[in-house]
This record gives structure tokens, C-alpha cells and sequence, in this order.
């Protein structure tokens, strides 16, 4: 296909082929041009490959077959910002908001998707803005990374599935074939229906038959997979197959930046500063520096960090782990131990070209409070702090949670810390009063969120944060010692507590001295934001805490000295065998094709035959535990067996986590198990509209007297008591009587009744995207070529006018219903009529006419100074900002 292209650039098609010898490129290249010779070239194919890939993706997702030859090439001269609303005039589809790629300090990368339905069917998704970059999109390019979801429900054969994945298949002239699958993330949406076994996987472009993509020299273009897979490392190196897709997930993960390499050395670590270390039961050492390394300083200072965490691929190898800026390493240096390396290189590959980055993903960096959770205090309770404490922190944070009600800079602070607190944080700045019907029950739905994540024990503790660790680059802490560095330098403290979650084991809470010494000074100078850990004793000390390591885990410190005074340390974990059996075929000497073949069978069983042994293990820990603390001291036969119980299945979870790399098959035995009969607040917590007192009647349910069912208690009870719609007397502002604003009412109401509708069905289908459609559409409405008071065609006269109406509008149909409610017509609770489509829609310049109608605009935003000067929290704070 694409002849003439073809023969304009051989040369150039050559270039492609990155590693390969001349006659393996001539070899190709003939069996290419035979099978491409065999492929349908219509007209339209053609003119299709002439466009950019961006340009013919959206055709495939929105045109595919509606557009002529002409059509397509008069595309070539269209922009690619432009493209997407110009496609969708073309052929009458729906506009979706612009893609946003505003420079916000985080790299941004274009995410090309599609979904495969439980009938095969492939359907492509617009493509979308994502924070960060993955290696393999920095290795191949944006637009030659195409994520897959595979979206199994009601599928039962794993057959459907195995030819689209082992064969690949085409996208925009370009063919894409199984890169490695991952696990999908929770994510936060709309909907509450929980997708069961879906996977995302990852396919990259192998070669193209596209004329704009055979001239480009740039185009990196396989012979197979497994030569794009070399390119990125040697994977073919690692010892089996379950490590072989753990090393290329770590590949799709989105990383924020990453350090140009131009290193005078890399080098390996290969002992341990301890000395003799211990040999867990798996035979593994435990050593002290594991996943730790060095980095000299010149290099740290492009992201100025003490330690950061990183991937290193370079020539062929993987390595991965943090790494500690160490004053005393030669310039453009990095040292790495072999415990961080993943991925050793292959020597007769050496002289093949390869993907070389260092991918940051993430730096050492000043911690917010730390917050609790269910794990750290039973573990806590068990050491000594008493439950009162923990009863008085929750009251303390329910109480800070309710006072942006009444204090303007709380609420503020609020609505900065939410995405949806943007048109809050303008009103407020407006001088709109807190008691606004929409900015309450804004404010309202984020406190909401706060106390929800109370009631699952995850309440601020001051005095605790969390940090990365690496190991004493100069052995001289002692064992019970850790030198912690913060903003003001290093900590001294007699004693702090320091935990890894989600450790299950009493022991997984250590505590330390916390030191420093000239060696450490000179050392680390004047680091910051990072605990280190001593390297002495014949075990590693961050193992003991919930088989831990430092290649980036993240430790709970407590400085609390009240909950440091009153904890009393317990035994640590220790590793022990448990019922796993091991299944981990050897891939080494694997062909290829059977090495594909197998991957392909984990992919399809991770899809159809998931592992819930985490899960499960950690759900029946945490009922064995409020079973545990509800039961009485004199119940020692009751408290042993859940003692028991505990400790089990904290082993079994330790091992489950590491099941994917160490092909262990953890089952969790049912004399552990007990999830039969749930706590309440488990339940609760889990149902998207419960009814407490109709959930506690079930009888799977019990009800939980322990530390867990009381803070669920105490939270749950503001929430219904004090955290409810307001429903006061509306207040229509005087500065909203603006012009002849009754005259456009009529048209506005119209409007309205058209948006409740509109919304209402796509809130029915659950799409985030269509109802952000239709708000846009309805700004388009008022502003006239924008969907914001800059871009308006309108006279601001009129802009303000109009609001006007829509907000009398708003006011007359909310009180129209608040009406009938009282009245007894609705039930009060049911009826939530809200603000939102005025402030959505017209909210803007609602907040311009409301400050100016005060006379206390100024600048280029609206903010009434008197409210400034609250926020700022001294008078005169305007005048100082205007100097600037």
C-alpha cells in the first residue's frame, strides 16, 4: 500500500529498523511488500494515510466510512486543535468540551483508548488529556500506545478474547499488537456499580501502512514484539514468566518527569554495610539496603530532592528503587544495588540500540498531617493508647470539619482542596455570604467527603506524616535509632513510632530514637523530608515492619508525644512458610512465540480467574479484629482463637501481595474466615444509600461496640444531625436586580425546563462527559461564541442582564418547590432542589455584578476587599498585593 510513498524514501524506511542487520532489513522488507502488496488499497485508504495519526484516529472514532477522498484531503490542511470540533460539524456529531493541555507544571500526555464488549467489538474512545507519561510512551510516542479495556461482564470463555489479543489488530492504518496488561485501578466516577474483573492492557504500534507514517524517519518499526520488548529492556533475561509481565507493568505506570542521562558512571553495590545478614525462609537475604541507591548531587538538583524513586532503564537493563543524593559521590554518578536490579542486561544484544530514560516517579517532599486508619489503630489500642484518645481525635476533626460553615478563609481553604470548589471559591471571593443556598450546600457536599473519610477511622493525628526511607549511607546509627529530616532540619526526639501500612502485625509499629551525627551531616548536608534507617543487626529493621522495603514505600512516622508515651512496643513480625504452593515456570530458553502464548493464558486467567486472597485476607483481619477488641478480657479462650486468627492471616496477606512475583497461589483457609456476618459500619460504609436502621435489622449484620462501630457512630451522626440540605428562607440579592432582566425570563425558564431534562437522562446513563456537554452547550447560550465571559460575543450589558434572569428563574423554581414541600405536597428530605444551573451556567458574571454592584471590584477578578483581607487574615492585605 502507499507505493509512491514508498518509493519516494527508501532510505528513510530503512532507518526504521533499529538494530537490525542489512539483510535482515532487505529480508523484511520484501515479505513486508508481498504482504502489503496483498492488502485492499482503496482511494479513500490512501488519502486516509496521508493524514497525521491524531486526525485519523478521531475519523475512525466518529467517520469511519462517511468521508470521500476530497473530504480527506482537504483535512491535511486543518489544524489539530481545530480538528476535532471541525470533524464533528462535518458530520453532525456531538462537541465535547476542548481538550485541556494548560501548562499546569505536570507533563501531560495524549491517552488514545478502546473498549472490547462482550461480544468482541471494538469501540474507540476520544482521545483525553492524562498527567504524566509512562515509558512507553516516552520509548514510543503518545499516538503509538493504545490502552485496551477488556470489559468481561456476562463473558464466560476466555476464547472471545484470545485471537484479538494474540493477532493484535488495526487502528488509523496502523496495526497494534499485546504489549502487557495490568491491573485496573479503582477510579472515582459517577457510577457505584462495581466492575468485576476488568482489565486495561496495553498495545503498541509495530508498523504502519500509512504514507505519513512510512516517510517519517522518526517511526520506530519492529520486526516482532519481541524486538519491540528488547528495545525497552532485556526482559528475556528475568528467570520466570510471572516476573517477565511484573518488570513490563512497571512500564505502563504514569510517571511526572524524568532526568536526561548523561552519566560518567553507573555502578553496582554488591555488599551490605551490616555485615552478615539473615536468610529468610524463601532463601532470600534481608538485607538492610534493599531497593536503595545513590545518586550524586549534581544530578539530583535538576528536581532538587533528598531521595527520589525512580525507573532506570538503560542498555537493556531495569532497575528500580529509590535513590539518596549523597554529597560525597562524583559528579554524574549513580550507583544502584543489585537489589534494585530487575533486569539484567543480555551482552549479545550490546551493540543494539535501546530505550535509555530515568523516570522519576516521585521525590522526596514536605508532608502534609498524616491521618489514621483501622490497621494503625488496633495496633496501636493493642500497645496501650487507650480508646478515649482516639474518640477525642475524631471529635476534634469533626468539629475543624464544620467550621468553614462559618469562617470565610476555612471555607476558602476548602474549596481549594476540591475540582468542583472553583465557582465556590469565586462566590466567596464575590462576598457572597456563607449563607447562600448554593455555596452552603456546596460547602456542605465537601464536608461531607471530609466526615465520610472520618468514619473510616482516616482522621488527622498531629504530629505524624509520612515519608520515604533509605538506608544509613554511613553505618553509624545504631539499630533502635532513625534519623528523621524535616523542614527545620534534623529530628531529636527520645521516641517516635514508625509503621508501614497496611501492616496487620503488632509488631509492624517500631519504635526509635530519633538522632543525627557529623558523619549523617556530611553525608546528606542539609537534606530534607526523608527517614533513615540504621544497617545494622543481622536483619533488616524495615523488613520487621509489614515486609517492607525502600524502593519507595512510604512510613507512617508519629511524633505524638502523647501517643509515643503511652505505646509499648510488641515482638516483631517474622516471616514464616505458609500454605501457598508455588507454580513459576522457568522462561528462560522460551521461544518467542511460547512466551507470548503464555502471557496471553495470564492475562485471560487474571481476567476470568482473579485472586481475591488480598482482599479476603485483609476484610476477615479487620472483622477478627473488631471481634477481637469488642471481646472481654476474661474471654481469654474467645481472645486467643481471634489472636490466632490475626496473625495468620497477616502472614497470609504479606504473601499475597507479593503472590504476582513469586507465582505463590495463596488460598485463604475457611476456618479464618468470617465475613459471613459483617460489622455494621462495613455495610453501611459499602451500600450507596443505606438506611442504618434497616441494615442493622439483616441478619448478616451485627452490630460493632468496638473502637471501629464508635467513630462510625460519632461521624455518622453529624452527618445526619448537623450535615443536611439547607432549606432556610432563599434570599433573592438586591444585586441581582439588574436592567430590564424580567424581559429574557421567559426564554431563560424555557431553557431551564429544556437543562432539567437533558440532565436528567444523562445522569440516568451515568456519563460525567455529556452532562459537562450540556452545561457547555447552555454557557454557549448566554456568552455566544464561548463558554466563558472572556471569549463573548455579547455585550457585557447584556450578559448581565440575562443572568439576572437566569438566576430569578432558579430562585422562583426552588422555592416554588421548597414550597410544596412544607406544604406537605413532597417529602421535605426527598425534595433537593438546587442553584446549580444559574451558578453553572451563569455564575461568572454573576460574581462580576455582584462585587461591582458593592463597589469593591478591582483587578482581573472579582473579590470584595473585605473578604480578601479575611483570607489573607490581616487588614490592608490588598493594598500590599496592588504594590506588587
Amino acid at each position: 500500500m502507499m507505493g509512491d510513498a514508498r518509493e519516494e524514501e527508501p532510505v528513510a524506511r530503512k532507518r526504521l529498523f533499529h538494530g537490525w542487520s542489512q539483510d535482515d532489513v532487505e529480508e523484511f522488507l520484501e515479505q513486508d511488500d508481498a504482504v502489503m502488496s496483498q492488502l485492499p488499497v482503496s482511494p479513500e485508504d490512501r488519502a486516509l494515510g496521508e493524514l497525521d495519526f491524531y486526525k485519523r484516529y478521531l475519523i475512525q472514532c466518529l467517520a469511519k466510512g462517511r468521508l470521500g477522498v476530497e473530504e480527506l484531503r482537504q483535512m491535511k490542511d486543518v489544524k489539530c486543535e481545530a480538528f476535532e470540533s471541525y470533524l464533528c460539524s462535518l458530520v453532525n456529531a456531538r462537541q465535547r468540551l476542548p481538550l485541556n493541555n494548560s501548562a499546569s507544571g505536570v507533563p501531560k500526555s495524549l491517552m488514545y483508548t478502546c473498549d472490547v464488549d462482550e461480544h468482541g467489538r471494538i469501540s474507540y474512545q476520544r482521545p483525553y488529556y492524562e498527567d504524566g507519561r509512562t515509558p512507553l510512551q516516552r520509548a514510543f510516542g503518545d499516538d503509538k500506545v493504545l490502552q485496551v479495556r477488556f470489559n468481561c461482564q456476562g463473558v464466560t470463555s476466555p476464547e472471545m478474547y484470545r485471537d484479538i489479543i494474540e493477532r493484535g489488530f488495526n487502528v488509523g492504518l496502523r496495526h497494534f499488537e499485546y504489549f502487557v496488561h495490568k491491573e485496573e485501578k479503582k477510579r472515582k466516577n459517577m457510577s457505584k456499580v462495581k466492575q468485576t474483573r476488568q482489565q486495561r492492557s496495553f498495545f503498541v504500534c509495530t508498523k504502519s501502512i500509512a504514507a505519513s507514517d512510512l516517510v517519517d524517519p522518526h517511526f520506530l518499526k519492529f520486526r516482532s514484539m519481541d524486538a519491540c520488548r528488547k528495545y525497552i529492556m532485556h526482559i528475556h533475561t528475568v528467570p520466570c514468566l510471572q516476573l517477565y509481565n511484573k518488570r513490563f507493568s512497571r512500564t505502563s505506570s504514569f510517571l511526572g518527569s524524568r532526568l536526561q542521562l548523561a552519566l560518567s558512571k553507573t555502578w553496582t553495590a554488591n555488599h551490605d554495610p551490616g555485615g552478615e545478614i539473615a536468610v529468610g525462609c524463601n532463601g532470600k537475604p534481608l538485607i538492610h539496603t534493599d531497593g536503595t541507591g545513590f545518586i550524586s548531587e549534581d544530578l539530583a538538583k535538576q528536581e532538587y530532592p533528598a531521595l527520589l524513586q525512580v525507573r532506570l532503564f538503560y542498555h537493556g537493563i531495569a532497575v528500580k528503587g529509590t535513590l539518596l543524593t549523597l554529597k560525597t559521590l562524583q559528579h554524574k554518578t549513580i550507583v544502584y544495588r543489585d537489589s534494585m536490579l530487575k533486569v539484567k542486561a543480555d551482552p549479545k544484544l550490546a551493540n543494539c540500540p535501546s530505550f535509555n530514560s530515568l523516570e522519576i516517579c516521585t521525590t522526596s517532599h514536605k508532608p502534609p498531617v498524616a491521618s489514621l486508619s483501622r490497621y494503625v489503630i488496633a495496633l496501636l489500642l493493642e500497645g496501650g493508647v487507650p480508646e478515649s484518645f482516639f474518640i477525642q481525635v475524631v471529635q476534634e476533626a469533626i468539629a475543624k470539619a464544620m467550621t468553614p460553615l462559618q469562617d470565610i478563609a476555612a471555607a476558602h481553604r476548602l474549596c481549594s482542596r476540591f475540582s468542583f470548589g472553583d465557582m465556590p471559591r469565586r462566590m466567596i471571593l464575590a462576598g457572597i455570604p456563607l449563607t447562600d443556598h448554593f455555596l452552603r450546600n456546596s460547602l456542605m457536599t465537601m464536608i461531607r467527603t471530609q466526615l465520610k473519610r472520618y468514619a473510616k477511622a482516616n482522621v488527622p493525628l498531629e504530629g505524624s506524616y509520612y515519608l520515604m526511607g533509605s538506608a544509613d549511607p554511613t553505618n553509624t546509627l545504631a539499630r533502635n535509632q532513625v534519623a528523621i529530616l524535616l523542614e527545620n532540619g534534623p529530628l531529636h526526639r527520645h521516641k517516635v513510632l514508625v509503621y508501614k501500612h497496611p501492616g496487620m502485625h503488632p509488631g509492624d509499629v517500631h519504635v526509635f530514637e530519633a538522632t543525627w551525627n557529623q558523619e549523617l551531616e556530611s553525608s546528606l548536608g542539609n537534606s530534607k523530608y526523608v527517614i533513615i534507617f540504621p544497617t545494622k543487626g543481622p536483619r533488616s529493621v524495615v523488613h520487621e515492619i509489614a515486609n517492607s522495603d525502600l524502593d519507595g514505600d512510604l512510613y507512617w512516622i508519629c511524633t505524638n508525644e502523647q501517643v509515643s508515651n503511652l505505646y509499648k512496643p510488641q515482638l516483631p513480625w517474622q516471616e514464616k512458610r505458609t500454605n501457598g504452593t508455588t507454580a513459576v515456570p522457568s522462561c528462560l530458553g522460551m521461544s518467542p512465540e511460547v512466551i507470548m502464548s503464555r502471557l496471553v493464558a495470564m492475562f485471560l486467567r487474571a481476567i476470568f480467574k482473579p485472586n481475591f486472597a488480598i482482599s479476603r485476607a485483609a476484610t476477615n483481619w479487620l472483622i477478627h479484629m473488631d471481634k477481637y477488641l469488642s471481646t472481654s478480657f476474661d474471654n481469654v479462650r474467645e481472645r486467643e482463637f481471634r489472636q490466632n486468627c490475626l496473625l495468620e492471616l497477616a502472614d497470609l496477606y504479606y504473601l499475597a501481595l507479593d503472590a504476582d512475583k513469586t507465582g505463590e497461589m495463596v488460598t485463604i483457609e475457611d476456618r479464618l474466615l468470617c465475613d459471613k456476618i459483617k460489622p455494621h459500619f462495613l455495610v453501611e460504609e459499602n451500600s450507596n444509600n443505606p438506611n442504618r436502621r434497616k441494615i442493622q435489622q439483616q441478619d448478616n449484620v451485627y452490630r460493632s461496640t468496638s473502637i471501629f462501630g464508635k467513630i462510625y457512630n460519632v461521624v455518622t451522626e453529624v452527618i445526619e444531625n448537623e450535615a443536611k440540605e439547607f432549606t432556610g428562607p432563599l434570599m433573592f440579592y438586591e444585586e441581582f436586580v439588574y436592567g430590564n432582566y424580567l424581559s429574557y425570563k421567559d426564554l431563560w425558564r424555557q431553557h431551564f425546563n429544556n437543562y432539567r431534562l437533558e440532565m436528567s437522562l444523562a445522569l440516568d446513563e451515568k456519563s460525567a462527559e455529556k452532562t459537562d456537554e450540556i452545561a457547555a452547550q447552555y454557557c454557549q447560550m448566554l456568552y455566544t461564541g464561548s463558554t466563558n465571559l472572556d471569549g463573548a460575543k455579547k455585550s457585557i450589558y447584556q450578559i448581565y442582564q440575562e443572568s439576572c434572569a437566569i438566576y430569578s428563574v432558579v430562585h422562583d423554581h426552588v422555592q416554588f418547590c421548597l414550597d410544596r414541600a412544607r406544604a406537605g405536597s413532597e417529602n421535605e428530605k426527598e425534595c433537593r432542589p438546587s442553584f446549580t444551573f444559574a451558578w453553572k451556567v451563569a455564575g461568572e458574571p454573576l460574581c462580576h455584578l455582584f462585587c461591582e454592584r458593592r463597589k469593591e471590584s478591582g483587578g482581573t477578578f472579582s473579590v470584595a476587599r473585605d473578604v480578601l483581607d479575611t483570607i489573607a487574615g490581616a487588614p490592608g492585605a490588598l493594598a500590599r498585593l496592588r504594590r506588587f
